[in-house]
C-alpha cells in the first residue's frame, strides 16, 4: 500500500463551497468553509442526515419539521459537494 497517497488523502480538506440559493439562483446564503478535514466534514454530514431521517420518520411530522429536515439535507449536500470538489483536485495515482 502506498502510504504517501493514503497520508495525503487523510490530510485532504474541504473546499469553500457556497450553497442554498436565496432569491436569485446566484445569491447563495450559506457556505462551507475551506480547510475542514474531510473525515470531520463527513462525520458532520452523517449527524445532519441522521437528524433529518428522525424528523421524516416521525409518525406525523408537522410542516416546520419537514422544512427543517429539508434544510438539514441541503446543508449535507453542500458539505458533500465541497468534499467532492476537494477530492477532484487531488492528483490521481495509478
Amino acid at each position: 500500500m502506498d502510504n504517501s497517497h493514503s497520508a495525503q488523502s487523510m490530510l485532504q480538506t474541504t473546499e469553500a463551497h457556497p450553497f442554498f440559493s436565496c432569491g436569485a439562483p446566484s445569491n447563495q446564503l450559506f457556505s462551507v468553509c475551506e480547510g475542514t478535514p474531510i473525515v470531520d466534514a463527513l462525520n458532520q454530514v452523517s449527524c445532519l442526515l441522521s437528524c433529518a431521517r428522525k424528523i421524516i420518520s416521525a409518525t406525523e411530522p408537522i410542516e416546520e419539521e419537514i422544512y427543517g429536515a429539508a434544510y438539514l439535507v441541503e446543508m449535507s449536500l453542500g458539505v458533500v459537494d465541497s468534499v467532492i470538489s476537494a477530492l477532484e483536485k487531488e492528483p490521481r495515482y495509478g
